[in-house]
């Protein structure tokens, strides 16, 4: 049987070109961190900001702390994997596997699992902060979920592992079987957003994310100094988001309040804890840097 695939090299002479031309390569088509956003998994990335970059709206994203930590610890939390499954080999893909049947469908995989009876699978290495040790106490955030059924949608291989470091010392391991009724629902899904609204040019309706602020920027970047007439659509939101916008300053006063009151409470102390919650107030040097309040029931 043919493979369901076929690999494309990224060619360049320095790591720099390598990047850039598979940045543009990015845009015309879907990969496996877009799956989540698009089926509205990824909390920090809308179907808006998705659809925005193919298009070419958004902006190059520079590398931050997180991206640069994440890129060095990934061989490393490989290695841990290869330690741990010495039945198995671990093995790096040197370009982007690419679909078929849907030729803007295509993966770019941390590494591939060769089994012990020959057969492939897929490693998806994620770094994690401690702060978010909670989304990964039962299994992987969903959007990680999508991402790794993405690409066996692609490779078609029937398992995939995700190793992921929290906190800098907290390995954990998941599991992810193939899955062929949600694999047809992500393909169909995907190929909806990239003929319907990636190459109409059409947008996708808004969600709510905080990050469609930023894209509707690199959309619509400047304006043209006429105000276009409203109707009473426009009316009932500038309604409703002038009172919420009361309520928020009066929330933020009442938040403030109770903050302070609690901080009188702790004092010189580290924090408060009851049966039912525990308040900590964390303080750096000479900065504030506010309460954090865990609920325990």
């Amino acid at each position: 049987m043919p493979r369901p695939y076929t690999i494309v090299r990224v060619q360049g002479s320095t790591s720099e070109q390598i990047n850039a031309r598979w940045r543009e390569m990015r845009k015309h088509g879907i990969g496996g961190s877009d799956a989540g956003a698009i089926l509205g998994l990824n909390p920090w990335k809308s179907p808006l900001s998705v659809w925005s970059d193919k298009l070419g709206y958004a902006d190059e994203v520079p590398e931050n702390a997180y991206m640069e930590w994440g890129n060095r610890l990934e061989p490393l939390v490989a290695d841990k994997f290869a330690d741990e499954h010495p039945d198995k080999k671990v093995r790096r893909v040197n370009g982007t596997f690419v679909s078929r049947s849907n030729l803007w469908q295509f993966a770019n995989i941390d590494r591939k699992v060769i089994e012990p009876d020959g057969t492939h699978s897929v490693l998806e290495i994620k770094t994690a902060s401690a702060y978010s040790s909670d989304r990964w106490r039962d299994a992987p955030p969903a959007s990680y979920v999508a991402q790794v059924t993405h690409y066996m949608a692609v490779t078609g291989w029937k398992r995939a592992y995700i190793a992921a470091l929290i906190g800098g010392n907290d390995y954990r391991e998941y599991v992810i079987e193939r899955n062929d009724d949600d694999i047809d629902f992500l393909n169909e899904r995907e190929a909806e957003f990239w003929n319907d609204f990636v190459l109409t040019r059409t947008m996708p309706a808004l969600v709510g994310q905080p990050d469609e602020a930023a894209a509707l920027h690199g959309i619509y970047p400047d304006g043209d100094g006429e105000l276009v007439p409203g109707n009473a659509i426009t009316d009932e939101i500038a309604a409703k988001l002038i009172a919420r916008k009361r309520r928020r300053k009066e929330l933020e006063a009442d938040i403030k309040a109770d903050e302070n009151m609690l901080k009188t409470y702790i004092g010189e102390a580290d924090g408060i804890m009851t049966d039912s919650y525990r308040v900590k107030w964390v303080r750096t040097g000479d900065r504030d840097r506010g309460l954090r309040i865990k609920e325990l029931n």
